[in-house]
């Protein structure tokens, strides 16, 4: 099962959603770039309001105090992975570590300079993506993996990286 749509074996193919956001540029200034996520967080959050509780139905009263315990909040996470095509939350994870904020940080929230270390991985990220000029590399504890060079452990290439992850869990199944 995807976050969108059921993917099984038997069923009916049905494609998938069409693709949210606009495509990263790196023309785009950071002003326009910090709008559009922030407009995108809240459009989100609005959404995940909007969305009907299972619990509603069951309970309403105790619906109603899991709704406020868990209201929906404006992230940058979901704000940039909603304003972009092609833009993961794998990703946004990654360039907010390199900027030193948190993915669930509310963009309203975040002070200029941190607006503009985001920025600054964002256009280093989409200049690597434009050029191919990538650094893979690997965090062993956690086992992530980036081109972008985020982790401690470099590797000589993305097929290197690959072979590696993949080594481990074949040697961890045996």
């Amino acid at each position: 099962m995807s976050s969108l749509r059921q993917v099984q074996a038997g069923r009916q193919y049905q494609l998938p959603p069409p693709v949210n956001g606009v495509p990263p540029s790196p023309q785009e200034p950071l002003d326009t770039w910090r709008i559009n996520i922030t407009r995108a967080a809240a459009l989100a959050a609005a959404e995940q309001v909007a969305a009907p509780s299972k619990k509603a139905a069951a309970a309403a009263a105790a619906a109603a105090a899991a709704m406020v315990a868990s209201a929906p909040r404006e992230t940058v996470l979901a704000g940039a992975t909603r304003a972009y095509m092609g833009v993961s939350p794998a990703l946004v994870e990654e360039l907010c570590a390199t900027a030193g904020i948190s993915p669930a940080a509310s963009p309203d929230s975040l002070s200029p300079e941190s607006w503009q270390a985001l920025h600054a991985a964002w256009q280093a990220w989409l200049g690597r993506l434009h050029s191919g000029n990538f650094a893979p590399s690997s965090c062993p504890a956690t086992g992530k993996y980036s081109v972008l060079g985020s982790y401690r452990q470099p590797h000589d290439s993305a097929h290197d990286m690959v072979e590696g992850y993949s080594r481990s869990v074949q040697a961890g199944e045996v």
